[in-house]
């Protein structure tokens, strides 16, 4: 995720921009639109029809691309679906439990971490939209507005890549705690109003930002397994999108009624803090007592310990024990 991220980020923040903006100054913003709409047609559409492919073990593969075909268990979840999963190569245990959506949808796991995202990409899609507004009333030029991106894409990029490794070895509360602390402090920073705090408000966000799309992208398979997770996940990206969608409208409401944007930056900056102690209280990996807790539900949760020892070139000794509860 964090080298996928990387790319994204330096693709959208670094390339992007600077290319729309050269299109928009020498044709117009009308045919520059074409042209993106025939690079999606043209380019992305087949590189995504040519290229995606499904999860690993459907082609006999283990998702760290390591090991051989040695066979399959299967994992029954509560309603019946079946789930293919590899056996290991070496001595190894593994426990995954599977969550239905409706299970996840019922954790305080889920929704600290949907709040957190979603707070980052409200705020700071406000942030970026609002930018060249709040550069100009601080009387900074459009030279100094225009460097602001490239740096954010440098930065973004190596986020990615340090918050991959991060995540594979912290909790993903604690990353995103750390990236709302870090987003508040940006927002914080452009009341300021001065070159110097600007770039370090750039930094601020674009840390932030790379600790939240890591641990979106990351968090929901780690809780809740792989069986439903393009489910849940889209319930989070979906709050994701709805964040992005209203956040700027009260900051350009504010800016609107008072003639700054300090009141909406202050009380922006303000949020982030509330929503890091939410998501660092609640934002733990669920247990099965907890699932039971928040649905009511007496049901079976299905997991599975999985035991597979190396025997030699003759074969695989695996055995799957399934229990209930």
């Amino acid at each position: 995720m964090g080298v996928g991220g990387a790319i994204m980020s330096l693709g959208m923040i670094g390339v992007m921009i600077p290319v729309m903006k050269a299109l928009i100054d020498s044709i117009g913003w009308r045919k520059t639109y074409v042209v993106n709409a025939l690079l999606c047609w043209l380019m992305m559409l087949p590189i995504g029809a040519g290229l995606f492919r499904n999860k690993p073990e459907t082609y006999g593969l283990q998702p760290d691309g390591d090991g051989e075909g040695e066979g399959y268990f299967e994992i029954e979840d509560m309603e019946g679906e079946k789930s293919e999963e590899k056996t290991g190569k070496d001595e190894e245990e593994e426990t995954e439990m599977i969550w239905t959506t409706q299970q996840a949808l019922c954790t305080w796991s889920f929704w600290s971490i949907a709040l957190g995202t979603s707070e980052i990409a409200a705020t700071g899609t406000a942030y970026w939209y609002h930018l060249p507004s709040v550069c100009m009333d601080a009387g900074l030029s459009i030279e100094v507005t225009t460097m602001l991106y490239p740096v954010s894409a440098v930065i973004s990029v190596g986020v990615r890549l340090i918050g991959g490794y991060l995540i594979d070895r912290k909790e993903p509360r604690c990353l995103l705690a750390i990236g709302l602390v870090l987003h508040a402090v940006g927002l914080a920073l452009v009341l300021f109003s001065h070159p110097i705090s600007m770039f370090a408000s750039i930094i601020m966000i674009a840390v932030a930002n790379g600790f939240m799309l890591n641990t979106a992208g990351v968090a929901y398979a780690q809780f809740f397994g792989r069986t439903h997770l393009g489910t849940i996940a889209s319930f989070g990206n979906s709050m994701v999108v709805l964040g992005s969608a209203v956040g700027p409208y009260p900051f350009g409401l504010i800016r609107d009624k008072t003639g700054s944007f300090d009141m909406a930056f202050a009380v922006g900056a303000c949020l982030p803090l509330l929503v890091a102690v939410i998501v660092m209280w609640k934002g733990k990996k669920p247990t099965v007592v907890q699932r039971k807790r928040a649905c009511g539900d007496r049901s079976k949760v299905t997991y599975s310990t999985i035991v597979t020892t190396n025997i030699g070139d003759e074969g695989f000794n695996k055995t799957v024990v399934m229990d209930g509860r």
